[in-house]
């Protein structure tokens, strides 16, 4: 049986998903599978808050994430759902993820990630500036909650925390770089 989280079997399942809409489904779903979002597991360390307007919150950290690779992450919140993920993880694998949670419906439990090209890891925190300013409001329009839709995400407000990010994802990166518990040494830029 497929888990789905809703205590359906996988008949019910693929009817709920053709026949109800995205977001009723993905509402209900949500309620009942909600994982903790990636900064409160044991894979994030040297968390730092960052609040550019009310109930909007960037949490940048250290990910060590297994099987995936290492490095400075930050995740955007809005009424305390995640709507964008950079992980600046170096080399190839650098990559961001819109959504993440809501993505899980639709794909399993795979996270489609947008890689970032090649690079080092302060190329890719650089990345990371341009795409919280660029697309954190495409990520909120993008989400299937309509609440979260309908937030007045401040593009001016993205675009003043940006700098800070950069520079506490800069100080996670020289502080953990020699770590030789770091993480995967494919993430190694």
């Amino acid at each position: 049986m497929i888990k789905t989280g809703l205590g359906l079997k996988k008949k019910a399942w693929w009817l709920a998903r053709r026949l109800l809409p995205m977001p009723l489904l993905y509402h209900l779903w949500h309620q009942k599978t909600r994982r903790a979002p990636r900064p409160e597991l044991d894979t994030a360390t040297d968390r730092r808050q960052f609040r550019p307007q009310p109930n909007v919150m960037l949490e940048v950290y250290w990910s060590r994430v297994p099987g995936v690779g290492w490095g400075p992450s930050a995740s955007l919140f809005v009424l305390g759902e995640e709507i964008l993920r950079l992980d600046c993880f170096g080399g190839a694998i650098g990559h961001m993820h819109f959504n993440p949670e809501q993505a899980r419906l639709t794909t399993g439990w795979e996270q489609p990630r947008i890689y970032f090209g090649p690079g080092t890891i302060p190329d890719q925190i650089a990345r990371g500036v341009f795409e919280l300013k660029t697309n954190g409001v495409t990520a909120l329009k993008s989400n299937m909650i309509k609440r979260i839709r309908d937030f007045p995400l401040d593009a001016a407000a993205l675009d003043r925390v940006s700098n800070d990010m950069a520079d506490y994802m800069q100080a996670l990166y020289e502080t953990h770089v020699d770590d030789p518990g770091s993480g995967d040494s494919a993430a190694r830029p």
